[in-house]
């Protein structure tokens, strides 16, 4: 066990995942077995989605498979399960207009593959990105999106209805800045949102840091807004990615390498 709130250690590279030619976006399985995530192998040229397995949290994943159903040719990232992991939530360029739709794929059991995804109903704007799609314990979508254009990008969320579409977006309002907020990333209690900001107030970096705001319960907005300045390194690209459920280790991505990698970091106990 750790302090949920407490400092994180060091952030180090995730065993097994990643190469010379870049990777983001690592979302894991409940019990952090599996991982899904984004990577430009082998030639360095279009992000793809690939799936990793390990036997333990010891252990480093072994080697990661295309997800060929949910791979493209335009690029896709961001690569979310649902609760029941019979979704796989996904953003991809457009090819009608230069920007980004969210995605979802489908398949009927964990032990099948997934299908073709398609543009998920009710939730992108279709003239600006929407992208980063995290799926809540709950269900509910988390998103970064450009459709407010005068405040940048904002965190946006689409409530589950009870037949399974989403309900209108509404935007975080206060974690909004006028910059780029975004990489969305909630506890399993949905109490503790982590994002990444380019904000530059508390010491925050225009290259873009992770920041956590926390809520006493589901009916009332975040608040206690602060910089994880131990996972905020200074001139680079600084996004959580996913937080395990005891919320002793957040998962990140950063360029303070030479390329985008995945991170993970570990409270102390």
């Amino acid at each position: 066990m750790c302090d949920p709130r407490g400092a994180f250690g060091p952030p180090t590279l995730l065993a097994g995942v990643n190469t010379s030619f870049g990777e983001y976006g690592a979302r894991l399985t409940r019990d952090e077995l599996t991982v899904y995530f984004s990577s430009a192998r082998p030639a360095g040229v279009d992000y793809n989605i690939y799936v990793a397995t390990r036997a333990s949290l010891a252990s480093a994943f072994g080697p990661p498979t295309l997800v060929t159903a949910v791979s493209s040719a335009a690029g896709d990232g961001y690569p979310s399960l649902s609760p029941d992991e019979l979704e796989l939530f996904l953003s991809r360029p457009t090819t009608t207009v230069p920007t980004y739709d969210v995605y979802v794929a489908r398949r009927a059991s964990a032990a099948v593959n997934f299908g073709a995804p398609t543009v998920v109903a009710g939730v992108n704007d279709s003239m600006t990105a929407d992208l980063q799609p995290f799926v809540a314990a709950n269900g509910d979508l988390y998103f970064e999106s450009a459709r407010r254009q005068l405040t940048g990008n904002d965190v946006f969320r689409a409530p589950r209805m009870p037949d399974g579409s989403f309900g209108p977006p509404a935007a975080i309002e206060e974690v909004a800045t006028t910059a780029v907020d975004g990489t969305p990333v909630l506890s399993f209690d949905m109490l503790t949102l982590y994002w990444g900001s380019q904000r530059t107030d508390n010491g925050g970096d225009l290259s873009g840091d992770i920041w956590v705001a926390h809520r006493a319960s589901l009916d009332v907005p975040f608040s206690d807004i602060t910089r994880v300045a131990e996972l905020s390194m200074a001139g680079a690209d600084d996004s959580p990615t996913w937080l395990s459920a005891d919320n002793c280790r957040l998962y990140l991505m950063s360029t303070k390498g030479s390329k985008l990698q995945i991170y993970v970091a570990t409270r102390k106990p």
